[in-house]
């Protein structure tokens, strides 16, 4: 289905072109120069140990950060492809076809793509070794996740995470979420782009990352796409949270599958 939307202008393309040129530039120098620092709110949402060390909201046991696809042939419903970290991945006990992602894709009828990894974000990298610089392996964020979703062209993409961004917006973090809606529109002009603000656990207040929100919205919309709050349904809800204090176990994941739902537009297709 055709349909009209406000361009952005050649001046701002450009622009955002040499910003994501500069991001790039920037996360290899850190991986170069710099030690990794634990990403998140509440913790590090990787699926495991942050890189460079442990710390308490780090998750525990088995990693589903895998630098991959998950393709579901669900029913006959709409492709949509997921992005995300290692809420939208699966950690530890909660495998990838366990998440709130899957569960959701199964309950509609989706067919499904899901290429989160855990331990990114919008701007945030994940490298299995941090001492090798990106030109050496294969490093993601939702940039790279964006590019493999532009392959499949799905009808819907879903973009859910940030967490791992840290707790404040800055000029790189703004430009980083302006590429990946721009690079999403720019590559699936007819797709639904649908954004859903960062998913918050249980110990994070309801108003935390209130900038990185604002400038989801902000993206998605320019974009002619739909931001979609969530809220923070996990607040408060320790029972719903894995022991390592981080992720939703698999009830946490079937609220959030539950709530999102409830709050999604309708779908189409292409």
């Amino acid at each position: 289905m055709s349909r009209s939307r406000p361009r952005m202008g050649n001046g701002r393309r450009m622009l955002l072109a040499a910003g994501l040129a500069l991001l790039v530039l920037a996360a290899v120098a850190a991986g170069l120069f710099a030690a990794a620092r634990p990403g998140g709110v509440g913790g590090w949402l990787g699926g495991g140990s942050p890189p460079g060390g442990t710390s308490s909201g780090a998750a525990g046991g088995a990693s589903n950060e895998k630098a991959g696809t998950d393709a579901a042939p669900g029913g006959d419903g709409p492709l949509v492809a997921f992005i995300g970290d290692s809420y939208t991945a699966g950690s530890g006990p909660v495998p990838r076809e366990g998440t709130w992602a899957a569960r959701l894709a199964r309950a509609e009828g989706w067919r499904s793509l899901n290429v989160a990894v855990g331990g990114t974000g919008y701007l945030k990298e994940y490298r299995a070794d941090r001492s090798r610089p990106c030109a050496g392996q294969l490093c993601s964020t939702y940039l790279t996740q964006a590019a493999e979703v532009v392959r499949a062209h799905p009808d819907v993409v879903i973009v859910a995470g940030g967490r791992n961004d840290g707790p404040a917006t800055t000029p790189q973090l703004d430009a980083s979420v302006d590429a990946l809606y721009a690079q999403l529109r720019d590559g699936l002009p007819e797709a639904q782009i649908i954004a859903l603000s960062p998913i918050l656990g249980a110990d994070d207040s309801p108003r935390a990352l209130a900038g990185l929100r604002t400038a989801v919205r902000n993206a998605v919309v320019r974009e002619g796409g739909t931001y979609v709050d969530l809220g923070a349904p996990l607040a408060g809800r320790p029972d719903l949270i894995l022991g390592d204090g981080v992720h939703p176990n698999a009830a946490g994941h079937e609220l959030l599958a539950d709530v999102t739902a409830r709050l999604l537009p309708p779908l189409r297709r292409r």
